[in-house]
């Protein structure tokens, strides 16, 4: 399937994509709210201890919450519609041209699969991950117009996050590779031992085989273990990370707060 094909799918679905593009705007935008709900309340109601104000707020930021439930709820949807459209309309073309072709290139299951990955990406998750990277840039420029130190520790902070998650996925999957190798030279040998087992009991080798299959299963599983252990250590310490990034981020904004140096207020 061609690039321009996709490209006349998503646009023969532009109203659903443009709807699901102002969702996930809104939605974003509302994300924002538990932020900005703290903030208001240490704004207003600590200082005022106006129990009226404090209620207020406390039903407006539900609203928001109900808001952002039923946007996504409904971007779901609308991305479900159009997989269903989408494998309506593609599905009876792979199966004419199946049919009508005598020498395809492709066998009917490889297309089939392409069909599927095709529709993950553009009805799935990633779609909303796609969606969603933009507004990366404008949570960060947004940091930087209250304060460009905030700005800094922000893109530090995704700079290092990011360097952890390259170094967690490189280290565990070297490893898991390594494990799956193991495996699969397992069940090879368990394959050729079945096959010969008459053979394999005639010259005494059982003794033999069982030591090579506890060998890869020891191999497979320091290699898993490995792995999970570089896994757990990485990830521990990238939401320690996290945990330590948000307290002095707000520690250093309410410094400037209290000496009036935040831009926007």
């Amino acid at each position: 399937m061609s690039n321009r094909f996709i490209l006349n799918l998503i646009g023969a679905h532009k109203v659903e994509y443009l709807s699901v593009f102002i969702f996930t705007a809104a939605i974003n935008i509302l994300m924002l709210s538990p932020s900005w709900y703290m903030l208001e309340v240490y704004d207003r109601v600590l200082s005022s201890k106006d129990m009226n104000t404090l209620l207020g707020l406390s039903l407006v930021v539900v609203f928001l919450y109900v808001v952002y439930g039923f946007l996504e709820r409904y971007r779901g949807l609308i991305l479900l519609n159009v997989s269903d459209a989408l494998d309506t309309e593609i599905i009876s073309l792979i199966y004419q041209d199946t049919l009508e072709t005598r020498r395809s290139l492709l066998p009917p299951q490889t297309t089939i699969s392409d069909l599927n990955n095709i529709k993950q990406f553009l009805t799935g998750q990633p779609i909303f991950a796609f969606l969603d990277a933009p507004w990366f840039l404008i949570y960060l420029l947004t940091i930087y117009l209250l304060h460009p130190v905030l700005g800094l520790i922000a893109l530090i902070s995704i700079l290092i996050l990011i360097v952890l998650a390259t170094i967690n996925q490189l280290s565990y999957a070297s490893k898991l590779d390594e494990a799956k190798k193991c495996m699969v030279n397992e069940h090879a040998v368990i394959q050729d031992a079945i096959r010969g087992v008459e053979s394999i009991s005639a010259m005494g080798m059982k003794k033999n085989i069982i030591v090579k299959l506890k060998t890869l299963r020891e191999e497979y599983l320091n290699n898993l273990q490995t792995a999970s252990f570089r896994s757990v250590n990485l990830s521990a310490l990238s939401k320690f990370l996290r945990t330590a990034i948000q307290s002095v981020t707000l520690g250093y904004g309410a410094y400037l707060a209290v000496h009036n140096q935040m831009y926007l207020r």
